[in-house]
Protein backbone atom coordinates (compact mmCIF):
# COMPACT_ATOMS: atom_id res chain seq x y z
CA UNK A 1 0.00 0.00 0.00
CA UNK A 2 3.26 2.43 1.11
CA UNK A 3 6.40 2.04 -0.16
CA UNK A 4 9.14 4.40 0.51
CA UNK A 5 12.78 4.18 -0.19
CA UNK A 6 15.52 6.97 0.78
CA UNK A 7 12.96 9.39 0.97
CA UNK A 8 14.94 12.99 2.41
CA UNK A 9 13.49 16.59 2.56
CA UNK A 10 15.71 19.20 3.29
CA UNK A 11 14.99 22.58 4.50
CA UNK A 12 17.30 25.40 4.72
CA UNK A 13 20.33 22.77 3.67
CA UNK A 14 19.12 20.75 6.93
CA UNK A 15 17.66 17.04 6.56
CA UNK A 16 14.48 17.27 8.32
CA UNK A 17 13.83 13.24 6.73
CA UNK A 18 17.44 11.64 6.03
CA UNK A 19 16.68 8.86 3.91
CA UNK A 20 13.25 7.08 5.24
CA UNK A 21 12.88 3.62 3.94
CA UNK A 22 9.76 1.52 5.27
CA UNK A 23 6.61 -0.02 3.85
CA UNK A 24 2.89 -0.36 5.19
CA UNK A 25 1.00 -2.93 4.12
CA UNK A 26 -3.09 -2.50 3.47
CA UNK A 27 -4.92 -3.02 6.94
CA UNK A 28 -1.73 -1.99 9.26
CA UNK A 29 -2.53 0.76 12.00
CA UNK A 30 1.65 2.46 12.42
CA UNK A 31 2.07 4.41 15.48
CA UNK A 32 4.99 7.08 14.42
CA UNK A 33 6.69 8.05 17.53
CA UNK A 34 9.53 10.60 18.82
CA UNK A 35 10.25 13.34 20.25
CA UNK A 36 9.31 16.98 18.97
CA UNK A 37 11.59 17.78 15.71
CA UNK A 38 11.86 14.04 15.08
CA UNK A 39 10.50 14.54 11.68
CA UNK A 40 7.03 13.05 12.41
CA UNK A 41 4.99 15.69 11.22
CA UNK A 42 7.20 16.29 8.04
CA UNK A 43 6.54 12.82 6.63
CA UNK A 44 2.83 12.81 7.51
CA UNK A 45 2.93 15.97 5.19
CA UNK A 46 5.29 14.06 2.49
CA UNK A 47 3.11 11.04 2.61
CA UNK A 48 -0.25 13.30 2.25
CA UNK A 49 1.22 15.43 -0.70
CA UNK A 50 0.90 18.79 0.88
CA UNK A 51 4.78 18.97 1.22
CA UNK A 52 7.25 17.44 -1.89
CA UNK A 53 9.91 15.26 -0.50
CA UNK A 54 12.96 16.57 -1.87
CA UNK A 55 14.55 12.94 -3.11
CA UNK A 56 13.74 9.57 -2.70
CA UNK A 57 11.28 6.93 -4.43
CA UNK A 58 7.53 6.41 -2.78
CA UNK A 59 4.17 5.28 -4.19
CA UNK A 60 1.12 4.80 -2.30
CA UNK A 61 -1.37 2.61 -3.86
CA UNK A 62 0.52 2.59 -6.71
CA UNK A 63 0.45 6.30 -6.82
CA UNK A 64 3.54 7.97 -7.97
CA UNK A 65 4.34 10.28 -4.63
CA UNK A 66 6.09 12.80 -6.73
CA UNK A 67 3.94 13.02 -9.95
CA UNK A 68 0.58 11.62 -8.74
CA UNK A 69 -0.23 14.17 -5.89
CA UNK A 70 -4.26 14.18 -7.13
CA UNK A 71 -4.59 10.57 -7.08
CA UNK A 72 -3.12 10.12 -3.56
CA UNK A 73 -5.21 12.86 -2.31
CA UNK A 74 -8.12 11.09 -3.83
CA UNK A 75 -7.56 7.96 -1.71
CA UNK A 76 -6.09 9.18 1.33
CA UNK A 77 -7.84 11.16 4.69
CA UNK A 78 -5.01 13.22 6.28
CA UNK A 79 -6.30 15.23 9.91
CA UNK A 80 -2.75 17.62 10.22
CA UNK A 81 -1.32 19.27 13.35
CA UNK A 82 -3.55 21.92 14.60
CA UNK A 83 -6.98 20.85 12.80
CA UNK A 84 -7.61 23.63 10.63
CA UNK A 85 -11.45 23.88 10.19
CA UNK A 86 -13.58 27.20 9.36
CA UNK A 87 -14.66 28.54 13.00
CA UNK A 88 -17.47 30.68 11.57
CA UNK A 89 -19.17 27.53 9.84
CA UNK A 90 -21.66 25.05 11.43
CA UNK A 91 -20.33 21.28 11.08
CA UNK A 92 -22.94 20.35 9.17
CA UNK A 93 -22.27 23.07 6.92
CA UNK A 94 -18.36 22.10 6.79
CA UNK A 95 -18.90 18.78 6.14
CA UNK A 96 -20.87 19.37 3.42
CA UNK A 97 -18.88 22.61 1.76
CA UNK A 98 -15.83 19.61 2.26
CA UNK A 99 -17.82 17.37 0.75
CA UNK A 100 -17.97 19.49 -2.58
CA UNK A 101 -14.52 20.06 -2.95
CA UNK A 102 -13.63 16.46 -2.92
CA UNK A 103 -16.04 16.55 -5.99
CA UNK A 104 -18.33 14.16 -4.37
CA UNK A 105 -21.75 13.92 -5.14
CA UNK A 106 -25.11 15.50 -3.18
CA UNK A 107 -26.82 11.93 -2.12
CA UNK A 108 -23.14 10.24 -1.22
CA UNK A 109 -22.61 13.42 0.76
CA UNK A 110 -25.48 13.24 2.68
CA UNK A 111 -25.04 9.61 3.48
CA UNK A 112 -21.63 9.55 4.22
CA UNK A 113 -22.23 12.86 6.41
CA UNK A 114 -24.76 10.79 8.48
CA UNK A 115 -22.01 8.23 8.67
CA UNK A 116 -19.40 9.91 10.31
CA UNK A 117 -21.41 12.17 12.39
CA UNK A 118 -22.81 8.92 13.63
CA UNK A 119 -18.97 7.17 13.81
CA UNK A 120 -17.55 10.47 15.65
CA UNK A 121 -20.27 11.09 17.92
CA UNK A 122 -21.43 14.46 16.75
CA UNK A 123 -24.68 14.60 16.20
CA UNK A 124 -25.67 16.81 19.43
CA UNK A 125 -23.12 19.29 17.39
CA UNK A 126 -24.74 18.97 14.34
CA UNK A 127 -25.55 22.50 14.23
CA UNK A 128 -22.65 24.13 16.55
CA UNK A 129 -20.29 26.65 14.94
CA UNK A 130 -16.60 24.73 15.02
CA UNK A 131 -15.26 27.98 17.07
CA UNK A 132 -17.54 27.31 19.89
CA UNK A 133 -16.39 23.71 20.02
CA UNK A 134 -13.64 22.29 22.46
CA UNK A 135 -10.06 21.13 21.39
CA UNK A 136 -11.71 17.56 21.38
CA UNK A 137 -14.64 18.26 19.57
CA UNK A 138 -12.87 20.21 16.98
CA UNK A 139 -10.32 17.03 16.40
CA UNK A 140 -13.84 15.18 16.27
CA UNK A 141 -14.92 17.55 13.32
CA UNK A 142 -11.48 16.67 11.70
CA UNK A 143 -11.62 13.35 11.94
CA UNK A 144 -14.81 12.93 10.35
CA UNK A 145 -13.66 15.51 7.49
CA UNK A 146 -10.74 13.05 7.21
CA UNK A 147 -12.93 9.64 7.02
CA UNK A 148 -15.69 11.50 4.85
CA UNK A 149 -14.57 9.89 1.53
CA UNK A 150 -14.24 6.70 2.70
CA UNK A 151 -10.35 6.80 1.98
CA UNK A 152 -7.91 3.70 1.49
CA UNK A 153 -5.19 5.77 3.81
CA UNK A 154 -5.47 7.65 6.82
CA UNK A 155 -3.17 10.02 8.22
CA UNK A 156 -3.44 11.63 11.28
CA UNK A 157 -1.06 14.18 13.22
CA UNK A 158 -2.14 13.83 16.80
CA UNK A 159 -5.85 13.36 17.12
CA UNK A 160 -5.77 13.84 20.53
CA UNK A 161 -3.35 16.85 21.13
CA UNK A 162 -4.41 19.22 23.97
CA UNK A 163 -7.38 16.91 24.86
CA UNK A 164 -8.65 16.26 28.36
CA UNK A 165 -8.94 12.71 29.22
CA UNK A 166 -12.32 12.40 28.35
CA UNK A 167 -11.90 13.68 25.07
CA UNK A 168 -8.31 11.41 24.92
CA UNK A 169 -10.69 8.59 25.92
CA UNK A 170 -13.35 8.91 23.50
CA UNK A 171 -11.06 9.79 20.38
CA UNK A 172 -9.18 6.74 20.84
CA UNK A 173 -12.83 4.43 21.29
CA UNK A 174 -14.24 6.37 17.70
CA UNK A 175 -10.95 5.50 16.23
CA UNK A 176 -10.62 1.59 17.08
CA UNK A 177 -14.22 1.65 16.16
CA UNK A 178 -13.74 3.23 12.49
CA UNK A 179 -10.94 0.67 12.07
CA UNK A 180 -11.88 -2.51 13.34
CA UNK A 181 -12.77 -4.85 10.80
CA UNK A 182 -11.47 -2.41 7.64
CA UNK A 183 -8.64 -2.95 5.17
CA UNK A 184 -7.61 0.95 5.79
CA UNK A 185 -3.99 1.88 6.56
CA UNK A 186 -3.88 4.11 9.27
CA UNK A 187 -0.94 6.26 9.80
CA UNK A 188 -0.73 8.54 13.22
CA UNK A 189 1.64 10.41 15.21
CA UNK A 190 0.74 10.87 19.35
CA UNK A 191 2.45 11.35 22.78
CA UNK A 192 0.12 9.08 24.00
CA UNK A 193 0.59 5.50 24.85
CA UNK A 194 -3.39 4.70 25.44
CA UNK A 195 -3.81 5.23 22.36
CA UNK A 196 -0.99 3.30 20.58
CA UNK A 197 -1.52 0.08 22.93
CA UNK A 198 -5.17 0.25 22.25
CA UNK A 199 -5.04 0.64 18.04
CA UNK A 200 -1.48 0.11 16.91
CA UNK A 201 -0.09 -3.25 15.23
CA UNK A 202 2.83 -1.28 14.94
CA UNK A 203 5.44 1.14 15.83
CA UNK A 204 7.90 3.15 14.10
CA UNK A 205 10.19 5.27 16.07
CA UNK A 206 12.11 8.31 14.27
CA UNK A 207 14.48 10.41 15.93
CA UNK A 208 16.44 13.39 13.68
CA UNK A 209 14.55 12.45 11.12
CA UNK A 210 15.58 9.04 10.52
CA UNK A 211 13.87 5.49 11.74
CA UNK A 212 15.75 4.26 14.83
CA UNK A 213 12.94 1.46 15.45
CA UNK A 214 10.05 -0.32 13.98
CA UNK A 215 8.11 -2.96 15.70
CA UNK A 216 4.89 -5.57 15.70
CA UNK A 217 5.24 -6.29 18.98
CA UNK A 218 2.91 -3.89 20.29
CA UNK A 219 1.51 -6.23 22.55
CA UNK A 220 4.28 -7.25 25.03
CA UNK A 221 4.27 -3.30 25.58
CA UNK A 222 1.70 -2.84 27.09
CA UNK A 223 3.04 -2.44 30.57
CA UNK A 224 5.95 0.06 29.56
CA UNK A 225 5.52 4.13 28.76
CA UNK A 226 6.25 5.45 25.77
CA UNK A 227 10.04 7.07 27.45
CA UNK A 228 10.48 3.79 28.63
CA UNK A 229 10.50 2.24 24.84
CA UNK A 230 11.91 5.23 23.25
CA UNK A 231 14.75 5.55 25.59
CA UNK A 232 14.90 1.32 25.42
CA UNK A 233 15.52 1.65 21.29
CA UNK A 234 17.50 4.17 21.33
CA UNK A 235 19.88 2.69 23.30
CA UNK A 236 20.03 -0.27 20.97
CA UNK A 237 20.10 2.25 18.09
CA UNK A 238 23.21 4.03 19.20
CA UNK A 239 25.11 1.26 20.15
CA UNK A 240 24.52 -0.66 17.06
CA UNK A 241 25.55 2.51 15.59
CA UNK A 242 29.01 2.48 17.29
CA UNK A 243 29.56 -0.88 16.55
CA UNK A 244 29.57 -0.02 12.72
CA UNK A 245 31.54 2.99 13.23
CA UNK A 246 34.02 0.60 14.90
Amino acid sequence: MIEIRQLSKIFSKRPVLNEITFTAGQGERVALLGANGAGKTTLLRVLATYLPASSGFGKIAGFDLFSDSLSIRAITGYLPEGVPLYNDMRVAEYLKFRGRLRNMEGQLIRKRMHDVIAACDLASWRLSRIGSLSAGLRHRVGLADAMLHEPRILLLDDPIADCDPYQTEKITSILADAEEGTQRTLIFTTHSSEIVLSIATRIIFMERGQIIADTHEVASLKNKTLATMFGKWKKEFESSMEKSEK
